[in-house]
């Protein structure tokens, strides 16, 4: 019966990835290869067309091929010591991880149970995960992270690198929500001194002292690296300029329904509400700072008018207003003339009336006729 012991099975897997080259030193490795393979045909066809020349006694075609054949060469040479070079380089840069047996790399395992209570192997996706107890930094609660080591990370970067650190009861810096830990961020570890410890661990293929140096990081506050330092992790940023402020002393813009700071809020002049610098817009002409509620358009200029200074029988601004107001005003005198005179008609054909009653009855003729002659004489001042 096969052993299905999960702990076997990833040392067995592991036999696969410690020790092996990086992904990018196989690409650089035959990419040499084809560099050199086709100076190489190069030559190899100015060497025949040189033996035809010869051949044929063709003595200028044959001096121009072995030249071509000489720079071939040179292009050759060149090309092998640049590879010897780049490969010298990055061996020196990538050292490859030392092979542990199979037993070592059982046993390595096996402690990694003793040293977290949880302990993921995943075969299929190729990762070793345990989970930290909850974490808590100078009266900053973070809560439980899960360190994963994934194995095709090894070749390439046997360092802190290969580490995914992933907050599963996430508490993120309120400037950042992609910072999870003061050394975390996106998921990826600033180990600070512990670096050169967790390289050499994985180098050696000690993976259970990678991850406790990496535990240990997490447990401990460096105040002198933090992507976001511990006195500034808890609050409301401000959605303007990023300031960390107390909840007690936030302003809420219901215009945008964000949070802001003293400095970066401000009011309505109009109904006084408080709302974000984003969120109000100034009248030119008032200087007036309105919210959205408070602002009409002129149907003239089409200018934005705060509502206070806005007339809103004639849809007008104020400077609109007034030009209309003017111009109805220069509009008026022509038609005066028409008017008086309609009056003055108006007046002597009540009088004629009233003449003509004191003529019909016989009494008060003397008086109208004086009427008639006063008024006559007002007008005739009139004109």
């Amino acid at each position: 019966m096969k052993n299905k012991d999960p702990f076997l099975l990833t040392a067995l897997r592991l036999q696969n990835y410690l020790g092996r080259a990086p992904e990018a030193y196989h690409r650089q490795l035959e990419s040499a290869a084809e560099n050199l393979a086709e100076h190489a045909r190069q030559l190899q066809r100015q060497v025949e067309l040189g033996r035809v020349a010869r051949d044929r006694g063709w003595a200028a075609a044959t001096a121009h091929v072995e030249e071509a054949a000489h720079h071939e060469l040179i292009q050759l040479e060149r090309a092998v010591q640049q590879a010897i070079s780049q490969g010298a380089a990055y061996s020196s840069r990538y050292q490859r991880m030392v092979q542990p047996t199979l037993r070592e790399s059982f046993e390595d395992l096996r402690q990694l149970q003793e040293e977290f209570e949880d302990v993921q192997l995943e075969l299929v996706e190729g990762s070793i995960s345990v989970t930290t107890e909850p974490i808590e930094l100078e009266g900053v609660f973070l809560g439980p992270f899960e360190i994963r080591l994934v194995l095709d990370q090894l070749g390439n970067a046997a360092d802190a690198r290969a580490f995914e650190i992933i907050a599963l009861d996430p508490h993120p810096a309120a400037t950042n929500e992609s910072v999870t830990h003061p050394h975390v961020q996106d998921q990826k570890l600033c180990a600070g001194d512990a670096a050169a410890t967790i390289s050499m661990s994985l180098r050696a293929g000690r993976l259970c002292d990678a991850f406790l140096a990496i535990n240990a990081v997490l447990n401990t506050y460096n105040p002198h690296s933090p992507y976001v330092a511990l006195d500034n992790w808890s609050g409301i940023a401000c959605s303007d300029c990023g300031a960390i402020i107390d909840e007690d002393e936030a302003y809420y813009c219901e215009g945008c329904e964000q949070d802001f700071c003293g400095d970066c809020i401000n009011s309505c002049g109009c109904c006084e509400a408080s709302r974000c610098r984003g969120c109000l817009e100034e009248d030119r002409e008032s200087e007036v700072l309105c919210c959205s509620g408070c602002q009409e358009h002129c149907g003239e200029c089409r200018r934005m008018v705060d509502t206070d200074s806005f007339d809103q029988e004639s849809g007008l601004c104020p400077g609109c207003l007034e030009r209309r107001r003017e111009q109805e005003q220069a509009e008026t005198p022509e038609s005066e003339p028409q008017t008086q005179t309609q009056e003055i008609n108006h007046e002597h054909e009540q009088l004629g009336q009233q003449h003509a009653d004191h003529d019909q009855s016989g009494t008060g003729a003397g008086e109208s006729q004086a009427q008639l002659t006063g008024f006559a004489a007002t007008t005739a001042g009139a004109d």
